[in-house]
């Protein structure tokens, strides 16, 4: 556990660290690429049981949680709680993220800047496996960009205060991008305050296959994806029942009928400090 730790890089991004990631020999990308990344993981640079506390970064052109560049790495149990500040690009975990693994983690960043990009996760992202994930906090806007990629049993619960200026819609998982995407056993519990017209806020996106997500229908109520047939009530999210596939013997757990599900892992790591 790493707490208060400030930087302040007025001439380049801030992250905990600049680049994560190792060279792999002879990996296949022509076929089966995240079952390939879920199977060679271990082979990739490591961070594990890792809390950042009330950090503090302040970066140039980016702000970012652990790193300013991941590819090929395996991120597990890491949690990143305060604030990010840039004059053009603030992400929770990273900058960019390919080619990686990330499971057990969360995020609960306050984003400061008003007119900058911020993602809740990654800025961008190509080919990464994102499993058993939290990520909460409160900014601007929404406008993680994930591409070719597959987010499994997790959910977004930030609080989103207005839509972007140079944008249509906010999106609680992605803004843009393009290929195959996977949400499985995904929750998405954003609040969201906007003043953009009718129909601007979307839970999932269109190009998104779904299996066993859900989103808060209480908290999103404006929606245009074909995707947005599964809005349910919050007292429903509060039941263990509603989630089907989760692993609440050993990932997850939660107090049946009072709150929404929590990662073990985390909370015995917040419990140490």
């Amino acid at each position: 556990i790493i707490s208060n730790l400030f930087i302040n890089r007025k001439e380049q991004g801030a992250a905990l660290f600049a680049r994560i990631g190792t060279p792999v020999q002879n990996f296949d990308f022509s076929t089966n690429v995240l079952e390939n990344l879920a199977q060679r993981s271990k082979e990739f640079a490591t961070i594990k049981d890792l809390a950042l506390i009330d950090c503090r970064f302040f970066g140039k052109d980016l702000a970012a949680g652990l790193a300013c560049n991941i590819d090929f790495a395996l991120i597990s149990g890491v949690y990143i709680s305060g604030s990010l500040k840039s004059e053009k690009l603030v992400a929770g975990f990273a900058g960019s993220c390919n080619n990686s693994c990330l499971d057990e983690c969360g995020t609960n960043i306050d984003f400061k800047n008003r007119e900058c990009n911020a993602a809740g996760c990654f800025s961008t992202s190509q080919n990464t496996v994102l499993r058993n994930y939290i990520s909460l906090g409160s900014f601007q806007y929404s406008m993680d960009n994930i591409e070719d990629s597959r987010i499994s049993t997790g959910y977004s619960a930030r609080t989103i205060r207005k839509a972007g200026k140079d944008w249509n819609a906010i999106l609680s998982i992605r803004l843009v991008g393009v290929g195959s995407f996977y949400l499985y056993n995904c929750l998405v519990l954003n609040s969201i305050s906007t003043d953009r017209k009718k129909g601007q806020v979307i839970a999932f996106p269109d190009s998104a296959t779904i299996d066993n997500s859900f989103y808060s229908a209480e908290n999103i109520k404006q929606t245009l994806s074909d995707n947005n047939k599964v809005g349910i009530s919050n007292d429903k999210l509060k039941k263990k029942e509603t989630y089907k596939g989760w692993d609440f013997d050993t990932v997850w757990e939660m107090e049946d009928g009072v709150s929404f599900p929590k990662l073990r892992k985390l909370e015995k790591m917040l419990k140490r400090q």
